[in-house]
C-alpha cells in the first residue's frame, strides 16, 4: 500500500481522532484502514503515545503546537522532575519512529493545515506567529532536554511544510547536525548533509564544518560506517581501552578524514586525563597534549599524524616557523607517503616565504 497515495487521505483522520472523537463514518473508515495497513496502524499508536505524555487538562489546537511544548518544559523546568520530555530523548524506540516517519506528530498535525494556508510572509514558520528563529530556539531547548526525537520530528515537519522558503536551509542543517552530533545515526547524517549540500547550497557552503563532516561520513560510508561506531565506542572508555582502537583506525586510514577524527579523539582523552573539558580547553594546551602523545606514541602513523597537526598549529595559528619546521621533518622521516608529501609542501611554502 503506498503511503502518499492510499494512506495520505488518512493523516488528518488519525490527527483529529487524538483530539476528539470522530463521526460514524470517518471512525468506521479510519478503522478499516489501520487494520489493513500495518504502516498507519504503527503511526497512529506512536501519535497516540505522545499525546498522552502531553499534559491531560484539554488543550486548545489553534495550529501552533510549540507552545504546548513550551509549556511543559516551564512546568518540568519549575518542578525539578526530569517528565516526559527527558524520557521520550532517552528511549530510541520513540526517535526512531520519529526519523522513519517523516511527518511524525507533528507533521500530522501540521502541515495538512498548510495546504490551504495560502502564501507565509518572510521568515515566518509553518503556523502561528512562530518563526524559524523560533523552531531552531525551540529545538535547541529539546536538545538541551536530551529530547532529541520530538527535536527532530518538529524540524523535520517545520522543513517539509517550508519548502522554497528562502531560510529553511537553516533548518536541514540543524537536522543534519542532529543526527551528526547528538543522534549518531550516521546513514541518516549522511543523507542528511547530502541534502543540505544539495538542495540547500547556500547554507551549506557557509560553513566548512559541512564539507568536512560529509567528507568523514562519505569515507566512513564505504565501511558501512564501522569506523565512527567504533571511534564513537572508542571516547567513552579509559586510555588504556581506548589507544589501541583510535591507533587502528589511524593506521588503517593514514591521511583521510577518519585517521584525523581518531587523533582528535585520542587528544581529547589526553585533555580529560589532565582534568581539562576538550570543549572549553585552551589552545595551548591542545598543543601540549598533542605535544605529548607525539612523544609518547610508539605508532608510527599517529606519531606522523600528530607532528603533521603540530606543524600546521604552529605556522598558522601561532607564526612560529622554527618549531613548524621541526615537526614537519619528523613527518619526513616517518616513510608515510601521503603525510610526507604534505609535509614536503608545507616546507617549501616556508622556505619561498623567506
Amino acid at each position: 500500500m503506498g503511503y502518499f497515495n492510499e494512506c495520505k487521505p488518512f493523516t488528518g483522520l488519525i490527527a483529529a481522532s487524538l483530539y476528539e472523537p470522530l463521526d460514524s463514518a470517518d471512525a468506521a473508515s479510519l478503522a478499516a484502514h489501520l487494520e489493513a495497513c500495518p504502516h498507519c496502524k504503527k503511526e497512529a499508536e506512536a501519535l497516540k503515545g505522545f499525546v498522552e505524555a502531553l499534559p491531560h487538562e484539554p488543550v486548545v489546537f489553534e495550529g501552533d503546537l510549540l507552545p504546548v511544548i513550551r509549556e511543559k518544559l516551564r512546568e518540568e523546568a519549575s518542578s525539578g522532575s526530569r517528565g516526559w520530555l527527558h524520557s521520550f530523548g532517552l528511549r530510541p524506540a520513540y526517535w526512531a519512529v520519529a526519523a522513519m516517519l517523516p511527518l511524525a506528530v507533528l507533521g500530522y498535525v501540521l502541515l495538512p493545515m498548510m495546504d490551504n494556508a495560502g502564501p507565509q510572509a518572510p521568515m515566518q514558520a509553518v503556523v502561528g506567529d512562530t518563526t524559524i528563529q523560533d523552531v531552531l530556539a525551540e529545538s535547541d531547548m529539546l536538545v538541551s532536554q536530551r529530547a532529541f526525537g520530538p527535536a527532530l520530528a518538529m524540524l523535520e515537519a517545520q522543513r517539509d511544510a517550508l519548502t522554497g522558503h528562502a531560510e529553511v536551509g537553516r533548518l536541514q542543517q540543524a537536522i543534519a547536525d542532529l543526527e551528526f552530533n547528538h543522534l549518531r545515526r550516521y546513514p541518516e547524517a549522511y543523507a542528511a548533509y547530502m541534502t543540505l549540500q544539495g538542495d540547500y547550497w547556500q547554507t551549506f557552503r557557509e560553513n566548512s564544518e559541512h564539507s568536512a563532516r560529509l567528507n568523514l561520513l562519505a569515507e566512513a560510508r564505504e565501511y558501512n560506517f564501522e569506523p565512527l561506531y567504533t571511534l564513537d565506542a572508542a571516547v567513552d572508555r579509559d586510555r588504556a581501552d581506548a589507544f589501541p582502537q583510535l591507533e587502528g583506525i589511524v593506521a588503517r586510514h593514514e591521511g583521510q578524514a577518519l585517521a584525523w577524527r581518531a587523533v582528535e579523539a585520542m587528544q581529547d582523552i589526553a585533555l580529560r586525563e589532565m582534568g581539562l573539558d576538550p570543549a572549553t580547553a585552551a589552545p595551548e594546551l591542545r598543543i601540549a597534549a598533542l605535544e605529548m602523545l607525539s612523544e609518547e606514541s610508539a605508532n608510527g602513523a599517529v606519531a606522523a599524524h600528530m607532528n603533521l597537526a603540530l606543524g600546521d598549529t604552529y605556522r598558522n595559528e601561532y607564526n612560529n616557523t622554527g618549531k613548524a619546521r621541526d615537526h614537519y621533518r619528523q613527518v619526513l622521516q616517518s616513510g608515510i607517503e601521503q603525510l610526507a608529501q604534505q609535509a614536503e609542501r608545507s616546507l617549501t611554502e616556508l622556505a619561498d616565504a623567506r
